[in-house]
């Protein structure tokens, strides 16, 4: 005799069961594709941040071995900097003058010690780097250095870094 009461063994995953790991797969795979783009962008934030220190670096070295002398058109302060981001083409602009985001490079600009009251302009290319002989970066209100202004008698470089889809300006001093 057979019973139609006897369960039936079973074998392999349901079609809800592939559903669920394939949606729970996509979902992982969606959240690792949107979070690649950010470290990317950090990564590179990052260097160009390095290369700044560096750059900072070789002024103030240069500096010193030129009798407190800034470096002018020229001058091959980069010429051993390894910088990633950064051509090391020295230019010169004055003060109150931006290069346009096609004119790649590193550009020095310096006023005289007595003329410390005019603004630097702002840098919207992640590919330039503007020294500045007496300025002094200044703060917005959550502390973050957001451009150069008079006052004090530093040296500072002003470039900008990716954030989101724009570029936001950053100054770091000497």
């Amino acid at each position: 005799m057979t019973s139609n009461n006897c369960p039936r063994a079973s074998s392999g995953f349901t079609i809800i069961e592939m559903m669920i790991v394939l949606a729970i797969a996509g979902l992982i795979m969606v959240i690792t594709f949107q979070a690649i783009p950010t470290l990317t962008r950090n990564a590179r934030n990052n260097q160009r941040k390095h290369d700044i220190s560096a750059i900072l670096g070789a002024v103030s070295h240069y500096e010193l071995n030129h009798s407190g002398n800034f470096p002018g058109v020229g001058s091959d302060f980069l010429q051993y900097t390894d910088t990633s981001y950064y051509d090391k083409t020295v230019h010169y602009i004055p003060p109150s003058t931006p290069p346009t985001s096609t004119d790649a490079g590193v550009y020095v600009s310096t006023n005289d010690k007595g003329d410390a009251s005019s603004s630097a302009p702002a840098v919207t290319s992640t590919n330039i780097v503007i020294i500045h002989k007496y300025q002094k970066c200044d703060t917005n209100s959550s502390g973050g250095s957001t451009g150069v202004g008079a006052g004090y008698y530093d040296t500072v470089a002003l470039y900008a870094i990716e954030s989101g889809s724009a570029t936001a300006s950053q100054c770091e001093k000497l």
